[in-house]
């Protein structure tokens, strides 16, 4: 029974080999690294892990006219990690072709239909498996359970019965602690795989982050030439591609690296991975000189991404990334989707600056000076990481982003309507409310004629505020109410939340409306008064942990 014991743990470690070398392709990874697969996935997990069961019975031990095998470690594994269809589909496999091998065999049904079970209860149990939070001890004990059920079910079904507890008696307590154990560490190595692709995955997040960082004032000035062979010379420094483009819809903007000499700045793009990407708005992928389409005969690069950058509406250009000795690797992938989603959020961000700069009115200027880095920094991750789950909600995010912005620069006009202003305050809401979740809960209560002028930006500030000081600061975030009312001669504003409000000596220290205390609400206070004089009101009230209420009434 030792020396059997023993002779499985070889054949379980040929098998975790094999499964190993497998799972280095990049389409296992990306298959295995998801929580959920579609239906083609699952089906492909399916005939993978038959294929692994057929493994473990063709590296069996011949047992008095049976098998003493591994054949158990598929089937369990693909039921675990793909459900019932996974478990299913391996399990027929699995069983069937051990049925096949040895037609008449005394246990050839019985361990041809046991791994069709096993298959079966191993996917039924996979959504337990995934709450689980020692998924390893779960596996390893589920695995004792149906290799027990195996033995049971040979006894029951094998005849002649003395022949089949005779076997048991030699394969059963060698398989049933073999194979739980080698189900156990192939589920360990498929969690690792989850970790090493999430570590990656993070690792290149960041380094597309701290990139962005160093590019983030060139594109902000939109794509040229000039921007261009400044953001690809970070690129080009900050990683280890042998090559960096950068390019518009038709033209090399910038290339540095290897092949410089022949991927020449101003000339039209002509590589055929380039002008896919261009066309398609898809990131494309070439990991051979013939799939990059270089026409020249020297070319040295032989694999390439091509990220397409876009300004939220069109393809304005693209980024490309090129290596002279190695294939694409996922990390490379998801270092170039970073970015090309943070480089693309930049392009759609650089009309802001030319509103920026067109900024007049020096109150205006005011509150612009208070744009915290921190809003539009966390505005960007928030976008970034919608741009993989949730494209549309991305987009909208972004375009409410660009609205928030575009609102916020204006200084052309001395007034615009409570409707344009609410809509300012639903851009920047609907921006926070993506980053917050249900953290933020927003509550309209506004009844009232929306065409009355105001001052721009005379309610956005104090919406921040009750953000910024107010929910963002409680544990368990909390509640915004926006209240316009009309009466006959006034407007009445009211912004209240129930953050953790203040002290009264801090109350009293904001009522200064001074810049030391706050440049948002000083500066709506000083415009409000400056413009409507004592007719108008201003007041703040807050309560230590009850929230903040700052009320204003503005004559008609």
């Amino acid at each position: 029974m030792i020396l059997m014991l023993i002779d499985l743990i070889y054949r379980v470690g040929f098998l975790i080999m094999l499964a190993l070398i497998l799972s280095k392709a990049r389409i296992f990874k990306n298959i295995f690294a998801k929580e959920t697969q579609n239906t083609s996935e699952k089906i492909f997990m399916g005939i993978f892990f038959g294929f692994l069961s057929i493994v473990g019975t063709y590296t069996g031990i011949s047992v008095n006219g049976a098998i003493s095998n591994t054949r158990v470690i598929g089937v369990a594994v693909g039921g675990f990690l793909g459900g019932p269809i996974v478990g299913i589909l391996a399990g027929a496999i699995g069983g069937s072709h051990r049925f096949l091998i040895d037609i008449g065999g005394f246990t050839a049904l019985s361990c041809g239909l046991s791994t069709f079970f096993e298959g079966v209860i191993a996917g039924l149990l996979s959504s337990k498996f995934k709450k689980s939070p020692n998924k390893i001890v779960f596996s390893i004990a589920i695995g004792v359970i149906i290799e027990s059920f195996q033995m049971i079910f040979i006894l029951l079904t094998a005849k002649p019965f003395d022949a089949a507890l005779a076997l048991v008696k030699i394969v059963g307590l060698p398989m049933t602690i073999n194979n739980s154990i080698g189900i156990g560490v192939f589920i360990m190595i498929i969690q690792n795989i989850k970790d090493i692709t999430s570590i990656e995955a993070t690792l290149s997040a960041k380094q597309s982050l701290l990139i962005a960082d160093k590019t983030l004032h060139y594109l902000k000035n939109g794509l040229t030439k000039e921007t261009a062979i400044k953001a690809a010379d970070v690129i080009y420094r900050s990683t280890e591609f042998d090559a960096i483009a950068i390019t518009d819809h038709s033209k090399i903007l910038v290339h540095i690296g290897v092949g410089s000499d022949h991927h020449l700045s101003g000339e039209f793009c002509k590589t055929s991975v380039t002008l896919q990407a261009l066309k398609s708005g898809k990131m494309t992928i070439a990991n051979t000189k013939e799939a990059i389409g270089c026409s020249h005969k020297g070319c040295k690069l032989i694999s390439s991404i091509v990220v397409p950058l876009k300004d939220g509406i069109e393809t304005r250009g693209a980024l490309k990334l090129y290596k002279a000795t190695a294939e694409i690797l996922d990390q490379d992938i998801e270092l170039a989707k970073g970015l090309g989603n943070i480089f693309s959020s930049q392009l759609e961000l650089s009309r802001l600056e030319e509103i920026s700069k067109a900024a007049t009115q020096a109150e205006i200027r005011a509150l612009q000076a208070q744009i915290n880095p921190h809003f539009l920094f966390n505005a960007i991750n928030t976008i970034i990481s919608l741009i993989r789950t949730s494209p549309e909600s991305a987009r909208s995010l972004l375009i409410h982003l660009s609205d928030y912005f575009r609102m916020n620069m204006q200084t052309n006009k001395d007034f615009v309507s409570l409707n344009e202003e609410i809509n300012h305050v639903k851009a920047y809401l609907i921006i926070e409310k993506a980053r917050f979740g249900n953290k933020l809960n927003i509550n309209y209560d506004i009844k009232c004629n929306m065409e009355y002028m105001i001052p721009p930006l005379s309610i956005q500030p104090l919406v921040e505020n009750a953000v910024k000081h107010g929910i963002n600061k409680k544990v368990d975030g909390g509640n915004i109410t926006i209240r316009i009312t009309e009466s006959e001669k006034y407007y009445s504003v009211e912004v209240s939340d129930d953050g953790i409000g203040m002290s009264r000596e801090k109350l009293e220290e904001v009522k200064q409306y001074n810049e030391n205390t706050g440049i948002g609400i000083s500066n709506v206070y000083k415009r409000i008064k400056s413009c409507y004089g004592d007719r108008c009101k201003f007041s703040i009230e807050s309560t230590v942990y009850s929230g903040t209420s700052i009320k204003m009434t503005i004559p008609k």
